[in-house]
């Protein structure tokens, strides 16, 4: 996102305000406040880069996070079929990888090449909706209402970018 593109999406949720927090009441006189509820944690949840063991997977997805990831296993051990394309050879090379790290020093469940695995693993029916969702769960942390916005999980505003914001919206 480029820094316009940022001040532009910056004034559309101060001017819209979708989760409701009042910055219409600080925007003339108290920007400062605004970039306060801006950087507030836990206005809003997103994915983001967090590490997790099997271990991990089992005390916190349960009986369905554990047989997601044997499921997970046995497609990637499986050889390939006979003229089996090669995107289907890529994905059970992919799985194979991201499987033996989970065993041990962990895999990235909120990187989003992770989470596109599990989606494709998903189509294939080698897990389930139900297990994904639970495996991508894992990844969902409380955010700021600014870090949802730029994608980043620790992003934080200052106060000139709100004003730069808030001229927007006036002008």
């Amino acid at each position: 996102m480029t820094p316009q593109e940022l001040r532009a999406a910056l004034a559309d949720e101060i001017r819209d305000d979708p989760a409701d927090l009042g910055y219409a009441a600080f925007v003339n006189d108290s920007p400062g406040r605004v970039r306060e509820l801006l950087n507030e944690p836990a206005r809003a949840v997103m994915p983001a880069t967090r590490f997790v063991t099997a271990l991990t997977v089992l005390a916190e997805v349960g009986p369905a996070g554990a047989t997601a990831l044997r499921n997970i296993e046995r497609f990637a051990g499986a050889e390939p079929a006979e003229n089996e394309p090669i995107e289907m050879i890529g994905l059970r090379d992919s799985a194979y990888f991201a499987m033996g790290p989970v065993r041990t020093t962990g895999i990235d469940i909120g990187h989003p090449t992770t989470q596109l695995l599990l989606d494709a693993l998903v189509a294939i029916a080698v897990i389930t909706q139900e297990q994904a969702d639970g495996l991508k769960g894992m990844a969902v942390q409380p955010c700021s209402r600014f870090a949802l916005l730029t994608g980043r999980i620790n992003a934080h505003v200052d106060e000139e970018t709100v004003r730069a914001a808030i001229a927007l919206i006036g002008g």
